[in-house]
């Protein structure tokens, strides 16, 4: 085979253009993407140094504090509530059951040693208050079981109602006001629904309601 050196040389510039412009190619690539990195850091820094601005700023130091004393307050009002509701329940409660034991001990001593359970019902001045009325705080209790402080009738059997011990009775009074008869009444209007006297026209018992009012004064004081 005859070498033909112009084909060669042909051959080897086209190979040589070829590759140049792949290195172009190559060199574009990498310049360009360079330069797009470059200048996409560049807002970023910018961004920085007015965020780090912003931060080192008077007034967002300002803001920081105030948020941290907010988020601080709360904290040490929630912990003195939560405080304050330990209190109430030993000290400021301890308190109402020493007053009432006191109370009862001058009339019942028997039902005096509930006070603990009994300052924790609904109502609980009036509810003793009635005891007190109807039947000398439980020391005259009604029924079978001379148990019944409220002289509360049973509405099946329309006798009074029998309870184990005085403790029971109380949380009925303190029940029995909770019902809707009796809910949002004064103890004045509840003179005619609770105590009935029969034979009046109003149905309302002498006195009734004067008697638990001033007992309620004296518990309250």
């Amino acid at each position: 085979m005859k070498f033909n050196g112009l084909l060669v040389l042909r051959v080897l510039v086209v190979v040589g253009v070829i590759s140049l412009l792949g290195l172009a190619l190559v060199i574009n690539h990498y310049y360009f993407k360079n330069q797009k990195a470059v200048a996409n850091e560049i807002p970023r820094a910018e961004k920085e140094i007015k965020i780090k601005a912003i931060i080192d700023s008077p007034e967002f130091q300002e803001k920081i504090k105030a948020e941290a004393e907010r988020i601080y307050y709360e904290q040490v009002k929630k912990e003195a509530d939560t405080k304050l509701l330990e209190l109430e329940k030993s000290g400021f409660s301890g308190e109402k059951v020493s007053m009432l034991e006191s109370f009862l001990k001058k009339y019942n001593p028997d039902l005096a040693k509930y006070a603990h359970e009994i300052v924790e019902l609904p109502r609980w001045i009036e509810v003793v208050a009635i005891a007190g009325v109807e039947t000398t705080y439980c020391k005259y209790g009604v029924g079978e079981t001379k148990n019944n402080c409220g002289a509360i009738v049973s509405s099946h059997t329309g006798q009074f109602k029998a309870y184990k011990n005085h403790l029971d009775s109380i949380k009925d009074i303190a029940y029995l006001l909770q019902k809707d008869m009796y809910k949002d009444k004064t103890i004045t209007e509840m003179n005619g629904l609770y105590c009935v006297d029969e034979s009046r026209a109003d149905g309302k018992c002498e006195g009734w309601d004067k008697k638990i009012i001033s007992i309620v004064s004296q518990l309250e004081t």
